[in-house]
């Protein structure tokens, strides 16, 4: 119900309640910054030899893409100024990681 309240993505919503619980993500989706994703093969994982060449061209290709965008933004502080110090550091990595203090589009 809070991630229906904050409006979140229905599909992410979605994931949480099947998979009994939630991800933050903190880089760029590809298909939202033009980077066709890989898609789901029977021997996806883990990779085979002779498919690592693909791969990293992919990931190259995507890392580059994903330098004009942030994946979140910073909006509001609510509640208590108190913040456990474990908390507070797990959420410095999501904002550093995630680029939520860039001027960037969201992907």
């Amino acid at each position: 119900m809070l991630l229906q309240e904050l409006r979140s993505d229905p599909i992410y919503v979605r994931m949480c309640k099947n998979q009994n619980c939630f991800r933050a993500r903190v880089c760029p989706k590809p298909w939202w910054i033009g980077i066709e994703r890989l898609k789901p093969r029977p021997d996806v994982w883990p990779i085979k030899g002779e498919r690592m060449s693909e791969r990293f061209d992919w990931v190259k290709k995507y890392e580059i893409a994903a330098m004009n965008y942030a994946s979140c933004r910073f909006l509001e502080k609510l509640g208590s100024d108190q913040v456990d110090f474990k908390a507070d550091f797990i959420r410095s990595l999501h904002d550093k990681y995630s680029r939520s203090d860039a001027d960037l589009k969201i992907a």
